[in-house]
């Protein structure tokens, strides 16, 4: 087990012990062995789908990358508002968009999503950025 693990989304003593008792449970589906297992814990319990854990990969140190990205600022871009809004923006500053409603004309143009003409609207600005869907 990784120690001295913090959950920066739960400030509250009650936050902190829900944290607590999700990490619990979902550890000992998943395991706590390595950062990949932390990260997929996380994704377990924002979906509340044990299942996600099955189809998450992890390839090129994806860690570090991100980490270093965060700490030059670089922009984080999400598929859509809701996870824009899920993602905490506590311990970094880099700036969250979402792709949604930069392609809307793209989007309608090619009869393709508005998500999808959003990725190709920002295709310059991705390279070095942090992409969340």
């Amino acid at each position: 087990m990784i120690e001295n693990y913090t959950d920066i989304g739960a400030s509250t003593p009650e936050a902190i012990k829900i944290s607590r008792k999700s990490r619990e449970l979902i550890s000992s589906i998943i395991g706590d062995r390595s950062l990949e297992d932390r990260i997929t814990q996380r994704c377990v319990i924002a979906t509340g789908d044990p299942s996600t854990a099955e189809i998450m990969r992890f390839q090129n140190d994806p860690f570090q990358a991100g980490l270093k990205a965060l700490e030059r600022g670089a922009p984080i871009y999400v598929d859509i508002k809701m996870v824009q809004a899920g993602v905490l923006k506590k311990g970094h500053t880099s700036p969250i968009e979402a792709f949604i409603d930069k392609g809307d004309e793209l989007a309608a143009s090619r009869g393709i999503t508005r998500t999808s003409a959003g990725v190709l609207a920002l295709n310059e600005k991705l390279s070095g950025s942090i992409v969340v869907i």
